[in-house]
Parts: C-alpha cells; structure tokens; sequence
C-alpha cells in the first residue's frame, strides 16, 4: 500500500500537470485566434484580386496582354502545385489534400509533375511514385514574398518555356476549424 506522503505527492504531480496542460491549451487557443482572423482580414482582397485577373485574362483582344493570360489550346503536361503542411498532429488535413489532388488527376490522361509545399505533401507523392520535380519544405509559419518568390519564379520559368501547358494549384479552404475543404485552382491555362 501506498503511504499518505507517496499519495499526496501523485495528487500533488496531478494537478502540476493539469497546470501546464491548460497553459498549453491558452497558448493553442491564442494561436489559433491569430491563424483565422489573419485568414479572414486577407480573404476579401484575395478573392477581389483572382476575380480581376480572370477579368483581365478574358477581355477581347488580349493577344498583345502578358503571356501568362494566354490560353494554350494544346495541352501536353501539367504542373500540379500542392499545398501541406510541414508536421503532422493536424487531423486529415494532409492526407485530405493530398488524396484529393491524386484521385483528381489520376483520371487525366496527361502527363502531371508536381510542385510539393510542405513536407507531408512530398512525402505522399514520393511512396506514390510521381513526379516531383520541387520541393519547399521547412517555410516559416508567415512566409514572405521572399519566402515564396522561388515557387513562383520555378512556376512562370517552366510555363514560359513550354515544359507544361497547364498549371493548378491545390490547397485547402478554410471553412471551420473542424473543416477545410480540398480546393483545386487552375492558375495558367
């Protein structure tokens, strides 16, 4: 049996641990505040800014336009970009966003390589086999435009090219913090 003092002691440690649980919990919570009113402050101008550059990709006359709002007519290869995350611990989120994108293309009858952001991501593809052909793991929680002008320099470079004629990007939509959406974008046709 037990003595008081050793009982005591466990109560004692218990509740300790219970203390730090809760800090830990504060902190996430805190965090996860942060996370989603960053979120929601830049959505609106996001999606303003896709609509104004369909806007422009469809006007009349647009062959003296970028060469980025061009429409290929002839598609051989795809770039698939794909949004993960670098950890685990976060529910489906990985293994939903990465499923979706291979059940999606794996019904074309194209060629598709794939750009991995983010660790989980790339590691799926590369169990699976296909082509990855970039990988930027290890970005910060807020990346800067310097931490992603090298995805988008590598995208354009290899669209301008020639090496794929279309482009996509798949990610997940905030909805909740219980649910996210698997979302797959084309950004250049």
């Amino acid at each position: 049996m037990s003595s008081a003092r050793e009982m005591r002691l466990r109560i004692q440690s218990v509740k300790n641990i219970a203390q730090v649980t809760k800090a830990l919990e504060t902190v996430s919570a805190s965090k996860v505040r942060q996370s989603t009113n960053a979120y929601l402050a830049a959505r609106p101008y996001a999606d303003k800014a896709w609509k104004l550059l369909v806007h422009l990709a469809r006007q009349p006359g647009r062959s003296s336009t970028h060469p980025l709002l061009h429409e290929r007519t002839r598609v051989n290869k795809l770039l698939v970009v794909m949004v993960s995350s670098d950890r685990g611990l976060s529910g489906a989120y990985n293994n939903t966003i990465a499923r979706h994108t291979l059940e999606h293309f794996s019904k074309i009858d194209h060629p598709v390589s794939y750009v991995a952001v983010g660790r989980k991501g790339r590691d799926m593809f590369i169990r699976r086999r296909k082509d990855v052909i970039a990988d930027f793991s290890g970005l910060p929680p807020t990346p800067t435009f310097a931490d992603v002008s090298a995805i988008g320099r590598l995208i354009v470079n290899d669209y301008l090219n020639g090496l794929y004629d279309q482009v996509f990007i798949a990610y997940t939509e905030f909805i909740s913090i219980l649910r996210q959406n698997p979302v797959i974008t084309k950004l250049l046709r």
